[in-house]
């Protein structure tokens, strides 16, 4: 379930609450999505420590992503190329 832009477009700020195949919840993270020209960049963060990221593409109103989840970084070290947009 994804809560907070409601914009046509994809790019913006998103809370995403994840739950398993039964109903319970597992966790609940913050989704920011960026467009590049051709492309989305997305960043997910938990407790504002960068936990994913990926690539998105737009096609017929859905947007399309791969991703990779890694050990915790915190936001502006040198883990990940990829920095918090709210610092």
């Amino acid at each position: 379930m994804a809560t907070g832009n409601n914009q046509l477009s994809f790019d913006g700020s998103y809370t995403i609450t994840y739950f398993d195949a039964h109903g319970a919840l597992l966790t609940v993270l913050n989704l920011v999505i960026i467009k590049r020209k051709h492309h989305y960049d997305l960043s997910w963060f938990k407790d504002d420590v960068l936990v994913s990221v990926g690539i998105g593409l737009e096609s017929a109103n859905a947007l399309s992503a791969g991703f990779m989840m890694f050990n915790a970084c915190r936001p502006n070290t040198s883990c990940l190329a990829v920095s918090h947009p709210h610092a």
